[in-house]
């Protein structure tokens, strides 16, 4: 069972870094994201073009491709009231 689908949040946003206290603070996300860094950026990248095409979120984006790949019930944290996360619900 896929963990953490939107990357620590890097495939919700272009920016790499946010000012969120999540990015500023958690050090195994930092090791395990910031290492694959230049290879991540393209994948981004490629995400919010098609989030832009479709008229959507790039988490929605990244949730329906492990969707596609049969993942039916990936374990995604949640930092935020679930108010802010109705888009990514839909």
């Amino acid at each position: 069972m896929p963990y953490s689908p939107l990357a620590a949040g890097h495939l919700s946003h272009l920016d790499w870094q946010t000012d969120t206290l999540r990015s500023q603070t958690d050090r195994v996300a930092m090791g395990k994201y910031d290492r694959a860094k230049a290879q991540d950026l393209g994948i981004i990248k490629r995400v919010n073009e098609l989030a832009t095409k479709y008229q959507t979120t790039m988490s929605q984006i990244a949730l329906a491709w492990q969707w596609a790949k049969g993942v039916a019930s990936p374990i995604v944290g949640r930092p935020k009231p679930v108010i802010q996360m109705t888009p990514q619900l839909r």
